[in-house]
């Protein structure tokens, strides 16, 4: 990955850095080991960002060893994709707006919340005269079980590749969704 005139280099700006510093320095060995790993690890970050920056086509990385012909699948399978994302926006969007005031209420303004913000979903305890916190947790997962259903019904054939996830990888693909569509 990296050449001997590379490694050199290296050496020797931890050389002239341990001069540099040598009154202040403790342990030159620790302090020249520390060193070399900070360059190392810069040096691996900046061809990682060299190669991300030539590895890109379309504003899609694309992988270097692969046929054009397989890159043409790749790019159709990514269109699919984002067509399969647009209508899974409209079928949430149709979901959600045909819900029930208060429990679609309480569903928008539990995902509009940060995600570990509990005195936030306290509150909400109090304004749906919820008994418990516990209350909160159990009516969210069973209106989101409701909506990740009805959304799948509404994909029905296009959603093909969502019927490959299980229930959990489901719900949280649209619980993404809905932070999505509440942040824009």
């Amino acid at each position: 990955m990296f050449g001997k005139p590379q490694c050199e280099r290296w050496v020797q700006e931890t050389l002239e850095s341990i001069l540099k510093y040598r009154e202040t320095v403790r342990n030159p060995f620790a302090y020249a080991v520390g060193t070399l790993d900070h360059l190392i690890r810069k040096a691996i970050r900046e061809n990682k960002k060299a190669r991300a920056e030539t590895d890109v086509q379309d504003g899609q990385p694309i992988a270097p060893d692969i046929s054009p012909e397989e890159n043409l699948l790749a790019k159709d399978r990514r269109i699919f994709e984002g067509l399969v994302a647009m209508r899974l926006k409209e079928c949430l969007l149709s979901v959600v707006s045909k819900m029930p005031l208060k429990p679609k209420q309480l569903f928008l303004e539990y995902y509009e919340l940060e995600k570990h913000d509990r005195r936030s979903r306290e509150f909400l305890v109090t304004k749906y005269r919820l008994k418990t916190y516990n209350n909160l947790q159990v009516r969210i997962h069973r209106i989101g079980q409701a909506v990740t259903s009805r959304v799948m019904e509404c994909m029905g054939e296009s959603g093909s590749r969502l019927h490959d996830l299980d229930e959990s990888q489901r719900r949280k693909l649209i619980r993404n969704y809905v932070r999505e569509l509440l942040n824009s």
